[in-house]
């Protein structure tokens, strides 16, 4: 039976700020502008003091579009409207509804034309239907001009559902998932609903990485993949400051 995707839906699961950060491609520092002028919220867990703060899965999003939209050239003060414009093709509203049925999505943009194409595994929620199956005339349409750099709007939408959910850190997904349903949307082992913190854990705690992998019947090429996910989310926050 199918059902209408909610922003309620787009909005479950959490993630740090560290995690944020690291995905997104931006440093801490960034991303706490971001959080005090209003462009990116942490509503999952607000911000106080000595306690880190969470954003929600649609926040995550909208971090990491707006890091792209940065990277090709969109300068910082026109970032506010552009942003919203993208979040708003990339998360439909009423505008550009989005009915889910099995595993295909039915697209209807504003022209009233149909498109289907297959349901991203990635979250509770269709969270973003492959650029190729929208109208490119209805993309460049509401989403304007050319980025700065000559970047089509439809190619910065490609580029984020490449790389979607793990952005930055985009190698890793042949052993990692991050999906706001599982786990709280903590960063988890492909297919498992184990974190892969805990196993980086076990790892600096001692334990050599074939006992990890007897342990929880992995093998060593994987346990190996995921405690360098760790490091280089820990090497993000150390560069980040």
């Amino acid at each position: 039976m199918s059902s209408d995707i909610t922003q309620h839906q787009s909005a479950t699961g959490s993630m740090s700020s560290r995690l944020v950060a690291a995905l997104a491609g931006v440093t801490a520092h960034r991303l706490r502008q971001w959080r005090r002028s209003g462009i990116v919220v942490a509503s999952a867990l607000p911000p106080r003091r000595g306690v880190q703060c969470a954003y929600r899965w649609d926040e995550y999003r909208r971090a990491r579009v707006a890091a792209l939209l940065l990277t090709h050239g969109l300068q910082p003060r026109n970032l506010r409207g552009v942003l919203d414009e993208y979040c708003e093709v990339i998360a439909p509203n009423s505008e550009l509804p989005t009915t889910v049925a099995g595993q295909r999505a039915i697209v209807k943009p504003e022209n009233g034309r149909g498109h289907t194409a297959e349901r991203e595994r990635q979250g509770t929620a269709f969270d973003f239907v492959s650029a190729a199956s929208l109208d490119e005339e209805m993309i460049a349409r509401r989403l304007g001009a050319q980025m700065p750099d000559g970047v089509a709007p439809i190619d910065v939408l490609k580029e984020f559902s490449r790389g979607w959910p793990l952005g930055q850190l985009q190698e890793y997904a042949d052993v990692v998932d991050v999906r706001p349903d599982v786990m709280g949307g903590a960063p988890t082992l492909k297919g498992r609903r184990l974190e892969t913190a805990a196993l980086s854990s076990l790892h600096q705690a001692g334990d050599s990485i074939d006992t990890i992998g007897d342990a929880y019947e992995l093998p060593s090429s994987t346990v190996k993949r995921v405690i360098a996910f760790e490091r280089a989310l820990d090497q993000h926050a150390s560069a980040a400051g």
